[in-house]
């Protein structure tokens, strides 16, 4: 998959040199959002074990999804959005959603991608004046 791609479809280069040390932690972030919206926790459990147990032909997978190397996920997630099944498109967007919900709604994020937060009247405000 060419760079351009890549970006496009919002994966991370793994050939990319590994980042400063780990500041932020988006599992605490998913437990404090299920936390607070306890309806979202039984849906994510379903992707979830959908996403790691599912295999050939739900998935173009045999092996669990935490189990599989990088360039593998990827083409796990790139079969989830190219499908023209709805529920793989689902579980792609709900996925990637989450995951950018819990990356950039922590304050320290804002640091590192180095944009104002967060995003509320006066956030929004900031962001536009800056």
């Amino acid at each position: 998959m060419s760079p351009s791609r890549r970006s496009r479809c919002g994966w991370s280069d793994r050939r990319a040199p590994p980042r400063r040390a780990r500041r932020l932690d988006p599992a605490a972030a998913a437990d404090a959002w299920v936390a607070r919206l306890p309806a979202l926790g039984g849906a994510l459990a379903q992707g979830l074990v959908v996403l790691e147990w599912g295999v050939w032909p739900l998935l173009p997978k045999w092996r669990p999804f935490t189990g599989l190397a990088g360039v593998a996920q990827d083409r796990v997630f790139e079969n989830l959005q190219q499908s023209r099944s709805n529920w793989k498109q689902d579980l792609y967007h709900g996925l990637k959603s989450l995951g950018m919900l819990v990356i950039y709604a922590q304050p320290q994020a804002r640091t590192l991608v180095g944009r104002p937060g967060p995003f509320d009247r006066e956030g929004i405000a900031a962001a536009m004046r800056g």
